[in-house]
């Protein structure tokens, strides 16, 4: 199957995963409150991309996908946990086309402190049920089981550690341009390629045939990957675009180049912007001086290089098409 239809597939086994796991939950009481809220869950979860649980299905072969649909609704359970609470981190408005849990939930109980406190313990609930799944899918594949939760517990681990590091990236000096990799590579390489990827290859039997793979492919898809985003997100007049990266002061290696690479009259002039709220003229401008400093085609060099990295380590079509396909998403 192919992304477009392994979605069409998945999606249903979703929803059905979803409905379960919502009914027993609003079954412990009779509070209509909490259905209302448990139920949202469902509108988070719809539209998202799926190619974390993608990449466990092409990493477990020629195996029927029935047999592993608690493994893959896991990924995806544990991605929509991520989402929650990265949304309260970042203060987020909308996603995939509804309000985010903590902006619903203020708007309905008239406080952002409750709004936060409802949309935090319902991160928690669904973060429960991913790792309910994930018992279970081992449960009943007793021969994986140690590794495949050994894997589960430290891409856990890896995107807390990167995640953490990317919270508190505002008040620190200047990361250097080895930090701002790692930190890539935790929340977003290891987490959304390699560990997805080596998941499946767990429950396939044949991790450490594949590990080498799914670590030096996975890495630069994941690099690749994330600073295609950070340049969405600067690119004036993309539907994407927020320039939220710089009015937060977050590290990205657009910064790091601005910072430590520009010309001097350059870093004098992101200074003034960098931090701060952001008008629809100040982003034209931050947007222009990105261009003329060359950070923008700095990064646009390293992006093509993670993405022929990826070509070469890809050993199969069907790896490359993947490359392919999140090399083009932002091109």
């Amino acid at each position: 199957m192919d992304l477009r239809t392994f979605r069409s597939w998945f999606d249903e086994q979703w929803i059905a995963v979803l409905d379960t796991k919502i009914h027993a939950y609003v079954s412990k009481s009779t509070h209509s409150e909490i259905q209302s809220i448990s139920t949202y869950v469902q509108l988070l979860a719809r539209d998202g991309k799926r190619f974390r649980p993608y990449l466990t299905y092409l990493a477990l072969g020629q195996s029927d996908p029935h047999e592993h649909v608690e493994l893959l609704c896991a990924i995806e359970l544990l991605h929509l946990f991520a989402l929650v609470h990265d949304d309260i981190m970042d203060n987020g408005t909308t996603r995939h086309g509804v309000a985010c849990a903590h902006r619903k939930f203020g708007e309905q109980y008239h406080s952002s402190r409750i709004g936060d406190g409802v949309a935090i313990l319902l991160g928690d609930l669904i973060f429960a049920w991913s790792y309910e799944s994930m018992l279970s899918y081992a449960h009943t594949h007793p021969q994986q089981a140690n590794v495949l939760i050994d894997v589960w517990s430290e891409l856990i681990r890896e995107v807390i550690h990167g995640q953490m590091i990317d919270v508190i990236s505002p008040t620190q000096p200047p990361f250097t341009q080895e930090l701002i990799e790692q930190k890539m590579y935790l929340k977003t390489a290891r987490y959304s390629f390699v560990q997805p990827m080596r998941l499946g290859f767990a429950a396939a039997g044949v991790l450490d045939q594949n590990n080498e793979f799914a670590e030096t492919y996975g890495r630069s898809l994941g690099l690749m990957f994330q600073l295609q985003d950070d340049l969405i997100d600067v690119t004036e007049g993309h539907d994407k675009s927020s320039f939220l990266d710089i009015e937060t002061k977050q590290q990205t290696l657009l910064s790091w180049y601005m910072q430590t690479k520009a010309a001097d009259v350059s870093k004098t002039q992101f200074a003034q912007y960098f931090g701060k709220t952001l008008t629809d003229d100040d982003k034209r401008t931050v947007a222009t001086l990105l261009q003329e400093s060359g950070a923008r085609a700095y990064v646009e060099t390293q992006i093509e290089k993670y993405y022929q990295e990826a070509s070469t380590y890809a050993p199969t079509d069907v790896w490359k098409a993947v490359a392919a396909m999140v090399y083009v998403r932002s091109n």
